[in-house]
């Protein structure tokens, strides 16, 4: 239950989240440029990235409620 106190401890889940976060930026900036068949479907280097911001923030609130709990 208490993961952060465990082998990992909060530093290598934190390091571990923001690769997380690095390998979703460059999956969705790759796949949009990559399969982009028709005008207007690829997904720019900016739009991948605030997906990705999006995604850490969910995760931190969702982190923060899991905690306040």
């Amino acid at each position: 239950m208490y993961l952060a106190f465990g082998p990992l401890g909060g530093e290598g889940i934190s390091v571990r989240k923001w690769l997380a976060m690095l390998v979703v930026f460059l999956a969705v900036a790759l796949a949009g440029s990559a399969f982009a068949k028709m005008p207007g479907d690829e997904i720019s280097v900016s739009a991948a990235a605030a997906f990705a911001v999006w995604l850490w923030a969910m995760a931190l609130i969702a982190g923060g409620v899991a905690f306040a709990a």
